[in-house]
């Protein structure tokens, strides 16, 4: 998509001065921090160097979520949206139906019950254990540096936007491909009633 969009930027002459990104996620390393952005698999880094350093977005206009002020964003999405939520919001659909890195917390923590109404207000929370089948997703994609095993380099967890925030969105785009759309729609999340 970004090929596409930093194209059609330039064709238009659209400027992105006055865009807010509120980006979904951000992988974290063993002591629940942010991995570098030079990492493989910063979401940051990559999304800095195949976007964001390609059109001319305000720098203090890009947010991602911060482990050590993990409500930060929201607020952020509440003072420029003026309570009204992002007017659209891209999200990924994982192997378990979750968008994001939102994986509900039974698919790790069994003995965790939420209801559907509290998973849908949760606020931005860090993950420290991803579930394995997010793990074997993620290793399917490109990576540098190509000589290196990725699963040497993965972080243990995440950092993922509040379902509140996802779900406040004017418009929501889900996105997936092939055999994921198929394994979602086998294996939803378990959320207690």
């Amino acid at each position: 998509m970004y090929p596409y969009v930093i194209e059609m930027s330039a064709e238009e002459k659209l400027s992105w001065k006055n865009v807010w990104t509120f980006n979904m996620d951000e992988v974290l390393d063993w002591t629940n921090r942010s991995v570098p952005e030079t990492h493989p698999w910063s979401f940051y880094g990559s999304t800095k160097k195949v976007f964001f350093d390609k059109v001319d977005i305000l720098k203090d206009h890009i947010w991602f979520p911060d482990p050590r002020d993990p409500d930060a964003i929201g607020k952020k999405i509440s003072e420029i949206t003026e309570g009204r939520g992002v007017d659209i919001s891209f999200d990924g659909i994982g192997e378990h139906g979750h968008l994001a890195y939102e994986e509900a917390p039974d698919l790790m923590t069994h003995w965790t019950h939420i209801t559907s109404e509290e998973f849908k207000n949760a606020p931005t929370r860090i993950l420290p254990h991803l579930n394995p089948e997010t793990y074997i997703r993620a290793l399917r994609g490109d990576w540098d540096p190509p000589d290196k095993s990725l699963y040497t380099l993965a972080p243990p967890g995440a950092i993922t936007i509040g379902m509140k925030w996802l779900l406040g969105a004017k418009t929501l785009m889900l996105f997936g491909d092939g055999p994921v759309f198929r394994i979602a729609a086998m294996h939803p999340p378990w959320i207690s009633r």
